[in-house]
């Protein structure tokens, strides 16, 4: 029995990149699940409306690093430099501002990762993890989410969750990974991308009955609304953005 799974992640309160995503997902669907890994809000100019959303919808929603960040789960992100600490330190500030207390208890709330046993599949091992980072911390070091950790190092961390299959977000930029018996599949990013292009990416998981495929794509979109936003709400500069040619 095939089980159809749509991922994806770091939204970054971007909710026109949200929608683009929604939208296609809507034209290739339907799905049996669709789950978002995390980082919901932080860094852009709609994390009340992204939250509403998702709120509103039947998707699931794991807890990401930033999302923890914001609601004081996590008090520091290890940022690599007084800049980057400035940054961030602007932004969770402001978006502390825009959402509601009921929306930060709600992020609060979510968990950290999901388990997708395909039906039929007596083998605990052909589950499907999904998390932000990696099975042992939602916000672990970002490298280990990128392509080219050796072997031995991807077994450490992610196959000592007892799957096969893990997918996760953090570090952006989708792409798949095989160790033989280990496959690591990044579903990011929504926002934030690591090329500075308004272009959301989400992958599609498929159960062929005995293992998991996987179809990785981009959506473009206009991000003239959100820029609109970020003039309207004054968000702090961020770097991305400023690329995109939209801020500053």
């Amino acid at each position: 029995m095939t089980l159809r799974v749509a991922l994806f992640s770091d939204v970054h309160g971007n909710h026109t990149a949200l929608e683009a995503v929604l939208g296609e997902l809507e034209r290739l669907g339907p799905f049996d699940l669709t789950i978002c890994a995390g980082d919901l809000v932080f860094l852009g100019p709609s994390p009340k409306e992204v939250v509403e959303r998702l709120q509103n919808s039947h998707i699931i929603c794991l807890r990401g690093n930033c999302d923890g960040y914001v609601t004081g789960q996590i008090p520091d992100m290890d940022p690599p430099n007084e800049t980057v600490r400035r940054i961030q330190a602007a932004h969770k500030e402001w978006t502390l501002t825009q959402l509601m207390p009921e929306q930060m208890d709600w992020l609060a709330e979510r968990p950290v990762e999901y388990r997708i046993s395909p039906l039929g599949s007596e083998d605990p091992d052909a589950d499907l993890l999904v998390t932000h980072a990696t099975p042992r911390s939602f916000h672990d070091d970002p490298r280990l989410c990128a392509p080219g950790v050796p072997a031995e190092e991807a077994r450490s961390v992610f196959g000592a969750a007892g799957v096969r299959t893990v997918a996760f977000g953090h570090a952006h930029g989708h792409f798949v990974s095989s160790y033989d018996d280990l496959t690591l599949v990044n579903v990011s990013s929504t926002s934030v991308t690591p090329d500075a292009r308004p272009a959301a990416a989400f992958t599609i998981a498929t159960w062929q009955g005995d293992h998991w495929t996987f179809q990785q794509h981009c959506v473009t979109y206009d991000p003239s609304p959100e820029v609109e936003r970020i003039r309207e709400r004054r968000m702090p500069e961020h770097p991305w953005w400023q690329a995109l040619g939209h801020q500053g």
